[in-house]
């Protein structure tokens, strides 16, 4: 599904690339990100993290921990959960931290407010995207599950009701929001929200009234099973109707109509894609690796 979304967006990408001509700095950069994008690498090297395909940048994010999850693993069992929370703390202060510091240095004066397009340089992908300023959230998801498991089997009290936790981080996310302003772009980019998103994961998963019920309707169910190609695809249908728009004046850019087109349109495709795709592809490497010998599943398994 990956390599299909950098198929469907490579038109984009060429116009972006060469809208200025085809020259050798064109050429090397676009061979350098075509390169990066395929190995999913790309996070590393900037300023290639987002020219094909912008969302790519967080899967190259994402498989540098799956890799990294069984050394990662080994190190966390060393701690005891109140010293991996003390971690996850410090982390998440330095990176957030870096990143206002980030953002003092780099404008004069500061510039306190959410403006991706003003804050841009070379460093917001280079900083921004690369996995290891990310490593807070990957730790900090881990620790939220070790805190939900020790609840359920009693080893300490429970931290928050589910309802609460939820609504705590509706509420907080909500109004950071609203005031997206006073939070610079870097601080955004590298996880500021992530400990909301964390409360939020935690209450979801203790629902056992309403909202869990709600949450596994077929629906919600499906969203759920399609968000990974609609991420994937979503920004190539909005660059592309958004282009479309100002060539032939369909729809009006920021309406309402236009993001309810642009969603529809973005929905549709992504539930084409994983039940042409995904589903199809999945199967397939279930029955060709899916299968480990008995005793290896006794190993696992124990």
């Amino acid at each position: 599904m990956y390599y299909v979304s950098l198929a469907i967006s490579i038109p984009m990408f060429l116009l972006m690339q060469f809208r200025d001509g085809v020259t050798p700095s064109t050429l090397r950069s676009a061979v350098v990100t075509a390169l990066t994008s395929l190995t999913l690498t790309q996070s590393w090297v900037s300023p290639f993290s987002y020219l094909w395909n912008n969302p790519g940048w967080s899967l190259s994010v994402e498989l540098f921990f799956y890799l990294a999850f069984p050394w990662l693993a080994g190190w966390i069992a060393r701690w005891t959960l109140a010293q991996l929370m003390r971690w996850v703390a410090a982390l998440y202060v330095v990176t957030i931290g870096a990143a206002y510091l980030f953002v003092a240095l780099h404008s004069h004066p500061p510039t306190w407010k959410w403006e991706p397009a003003i804050d841009y340089c070379i460093w917001i992908s280079w900083l921004g995207c690369n996995p290891l300023v990310h490593a807070h959230e990957f730790i900090m998801g881990i620790a939220a599950c070790l805190w939900l498991r020790g609840e359920q089997r009693g080893e300490h009290k429970e931290w928050m009701r589910g309802p609460v936790a939820v609504a705590v981080a509706i509420a907080g996310l909500g109004l950071l929001a609203a005031l997206r302003g006073p939070i610079p772009f870097m601080p955004a980019l590298v996880g500021i929200h992530s400990p909301l998103f964390a409360l939020l994961i935690y209450g979801l998963a203790k629902q056992r009234g309403a909202i869990a019920w709600i949450l596994s309707t077929r629906a919600f169910v499906f969203l759920g099973e399609i968000s990974y190609s609609l991420y994937l695809t979503h920004l190539t249908v909005w660059t592309n109707v958004e282009g479309f728009n100002r060539e032939h004046s369909f729809l009006r850019q920021g309406s309402l109509l236009n993001f309810l087109f642009c969603l529809a349109l973005s929905l549709v495709l992504a539930a084409a894609f994983y039940k042409g795709i995904e589903e199809p592809y999945r199967r397939v490497i279930r029955n060709r690796f899916g299968k480990a010998p008995a005793a290896r599943r006794t190993m696992v398994l124990t």
